[in-house]
């Protein structure tokens, strides 16, 4: 009489074991490249997002002073605020407001198209430009808004990825 062994093994053997650490290693190192992209992604939604912001609260300063242009525009802790030194025809200015990211740089305004350069870094300044407005075009990271009387041109960094920046521009 012949007797059988029954094998009761319990676990994995070792070429399972080699397959799911495999495939583990190709979901991390997928969700490892994806990371920086997305981050990078959010980063630009932000800025452009504060940047609209804050030609809002530009629009909303121009239709309470009669079109009088602002002087200042300024972030207080997330706060946009926008004024100016000048009198309207109808006497003192109306200040406007609005909310953006309390890290965002704003550079204090100036009067005339000025060439920007964002060379990378974790540079987060907008640039607020009185009597411009924006080009059709920009090269890298580099933006030459043109003269326009009644304009204001607000320029916003774009990261475009291994260190490479661009600059987005938006009119009011």
């Amino acid at each position: 009489m012949k007797i059988f062994k029954i094998s009761n093994k319990k676990g994995f053997t070792i070429v399972e074991t080699l397959i799911v650490l495999a495939i583990a290693a190709l979901i991390l190192m997928i969700v490892l490249i994806a990371v920086p992209d997305l981050q990078r992604s959010a980063q630009n939604s932000n800025i452009r997002t504060d940047a609209q912001n804050i030609a809002s609260a530009i629009q909303t300063f121009e239709g309470n002073n009669q079109g009088l242009l602002p002087s200042s525009v300024k972030n207080n802790n997330g706060t946009i605020k926008v004024t100016s030194s000048s009198s309207s025809s109808s006497g003192s200015t109306i200040p406007a407001t609005g909310h953006m990211q309390a890290s965002t740089l704003i550079a204090a305004p100036t009067t005339g198209p000025q060439q920007e350069t964002y060379s990378g870094g974790n540079d987060t300044t907008i640039y607020v430009e009185l009597n411009a407005e924006c080009p059709s075009s920009s090269t890298g990271g580099q933006i030459n808004p043109t003269p326009n009387q009644r304009g204001v041109a607000i320029i916003y960094p774009i990261n475009a990825g291994g260190g490479n920046y661009g600059a987005g521009c938006i009119q009011d």
